[in-house]
């Protein structure tokens, strides 16, 4: 992806042509791709991603959810835009269907949906984690979405609220961006669940978060109490629930 920031134009068409002969020279296709995006050709960009999510939907290189190039383009005010982003999200959709027993599609699917739907995209998690139970990779990233939720909903609109970076936790993309009123359902299901490892995976990833923010000068902001023992009577009910 790097490589293609630095492409010619007359680079670019050589690269084109070695694509008609070998359409899985996976590399060109990709140092292409970042060439597109760089100079915001967004057809030509789109026709590399539209064949990659048709040919390779469960390739890693859609795991990193912060390549651009990758991700479902979102709408503006170009026509063509909006075609393009209906166009890509309605291919992961299909593509999450037709392969719905294979993990890594579905965690593709996750991300690739994450800027447009966010509520499909935690659907496409916990069916990962039903496909790969002993997986707890797809237990560890659905928690930290919870969490980061349940936190919002316990901020008073007014104080400051520091949050911890995600960096620890390597098996673990970033977090999605929640709406509040999702985020208060997020909370609502966490105490009404009758899954004893995602009830404790999420009151582990809020406190892990609590303990590891930065005092302010004044003390840790007011919420953080709070969160704190939300956190440990969750642990403490999943204890209960084995």
């Amino acid at each position: 992806m790097v490589a293609g920031w630095n492409m010619t134009p007359v680079e670019a068409a050589k690269s084109e042509s070695e694509l008609a002969r070998d359409p899985e020279n996976l590399p060109s296709r990709l140092r292409l791709m970042s060439y597109y995006g760089q100079r915001i050709e967004n057809d030509a960009l789109v026709r590399h991603l539209v064949w990659l999510v048709e040919h390779h939907p469960d390739a890693d290189l859609f795991w990193d959810g912060t390549t651009r190039f990758t991700r479902v383009p979102r709408p503006d005010s170009y026509a063509n835009q909006v075609l393009d982003s209906a166009r890509v999200e309605a291919l992961w959709r299909q593509q999450a269907q037709r392969f719905a027993s294979n993990a890594k599609v579905l965690r593709n699917a996750a991300i690739a949906l994450a800027s447009v739907d966010v509520n499909a995209s935690l659907d496409l998690i916990s069916a990962a984690r039903r496909v790969e139970p002993a997986n707890i990779a797809w237990t560890n990233w659905l928690a930290r979405n919870y969490a980061r939720a349940i936190r919002f909903t316990f901020w008073d609109g007014k104080n400051p609220m520091t949050l911890m970076s995600d960096g620890d936790q390597l098996d673990v993309v970033l977090p999605l961006n929640v709406p509040l009123a999702l985020a208060q359902q997020l909370r609502d299901a966490t105490e009404s669940s009758n899954d004893p490892a995602l009830v404790r995976a999420v009151g582990e990833s809020v406190l892990r978060e609590t303990q590891n923010l930065p005092s302010w000068p004044n003390g840790l902001t007011p919420d953080v109490p709070l969160v704190s023992a939300y956190a440990e009577a969750l642990i403490a009910k999943a204890a209960k629930m084995r």
